[in-house]
């Protein structure tokens, strides 16, 4: 799977919270870093992830442009 597939399949996976999905893309070894956060490590990131799910009723992406350098 390319770097575009592989990011694009998360998003779909992160607006469908897919929380099962998004395990599967998730390295042992995954830093998640935003404007607020960052932790190390596949549970950690999980953890957050399953936050912002709760936190919302639903999530919509709709990615205009995906640049690949």
């Amino acid at each position: 799977m390319s770097n575009k597939e592989l990011c694009l399949a998360y998003l779909k996976q992160y607006a469908a919270k897919d929380i099962e999905g998004i395990a599967g893309i998730f390295d042992d070894d995954i830093v998640l870093r935003d404007w607020n956060i960052v932790v190390h490590g596949r549970p950690n990131a999980l953890t957050e992830t399953r936050k912002n799910f709760d936190a919302s009723k639903s999530i919509e992406i709709e990615p205009l442009f995906l640049y690949k350098n």
